[in-house]
């Protein structure tokens, strides 16, 4: 067999295998024509399609129904929706700048959106969002470039009160050294030069002790030489009084 021949036995083989699958496709999708089919056999071909188109059909009829009742609340939502993008306009220019659309300074206060089971609640009157007065504990909300203003100032009052602090801090830093002594500058504090107040009173009351028994023996001497002091006295009168009588 030539290499010719090969060629056409394997291109045989392909061109079967093909025709094999269109007669499988056309035997199991075959159409079952009108008056073709035997009584009690499934529907099929133009019978099954027509039932779809009338399943769809009663869904477009339905759905059209629905648009229909829909497309007078969507011409009123149309309708209405230039005036709410302009109140979230107005809502959102408030918030950023603090003025309106228009310019004109926000005067009253920021509103806080109400939620419940997750969904927001509108003003019956307005149907817009409602937005009732926030408290003003602990903080009250104002239009950021207000709220950015504050939080200037209380950065600046931290400021202040941390300059305060460190100043305090140095002066204990002053008082402590003051207190108990500077090792690197070599300087006693109060507490050592206390100390050795205490220790030189010490010293005096041991001192004084030991003063105090050589001081009540010298008064003692004291008193007896005043005794012997007044007795020489009297004898020496005595002595004056027998010479005067002896004369």
């Amino acid at each position: 067999m030539t290499k010719l021949g090969k060629y056409l036995v394997f291109a045989n083989l392909v061109l079967s295998l093909c025709f094999l699958g269109i007669a499988a496709g056309v035997a199991t999708n075959r159409i079952d024509w009108p008056g073709a089919g035997k009584a009690g056999e499934a529907k099929a071909g133009i019978a099954l399609k027509a039932d779809e188109i009338k399943e769809w059909q009663q869904a477009a009829s339905l759905a059209y129904a629905r648009y229909s009742a829909a497309f007078p609340d969507l011409l009123q939502v149309e309708q209405e929706r230039p005036a709410k993008q302009e109140w979230y306009a107005n809502q959102l220019s408030i918030l950023q700048t603090g003025k309106d659309k228009a310019g004109k300074a926000f005067a009253g206060q920021i509103g806080n959106l109400v939620y419940q089971n997750g969904q927001v609640q509108l003003d019956p009157k307005t149907g817009l969002p409602a937005l009732p007065p926030m408290p003003a504990v602990p903080v009250q909300l104002k239009p950021i470039p207000a709220m950015i203003d504050d939080l200037a100032a209380i950065q600046g009052d931290l400021q202040k009160e941390m300059g305060k602090v460190a100043n305090l801090m140095k002066e204990e830093e002053r008082l402590t050294k003051e207190i108990n002594g500077d090792p690197k500058a070599k300087t006693k504090g109060l507490r050592d030069l206390l100390a050795e107040e205490v220790g030189v009173e010490k010293n005096l009351q041991g001192e004084l002790e030991y003063l105090r028994p050589l001081r009540y023996n010298r008064q003692v001497e004291a008193a007896l030489l005043m005794k012997r002091q007044l007795s020489l006295k009297g004898r020496l009168e005595e002595l004056k009084n027998i010479g005067v009588a002896a004369r």
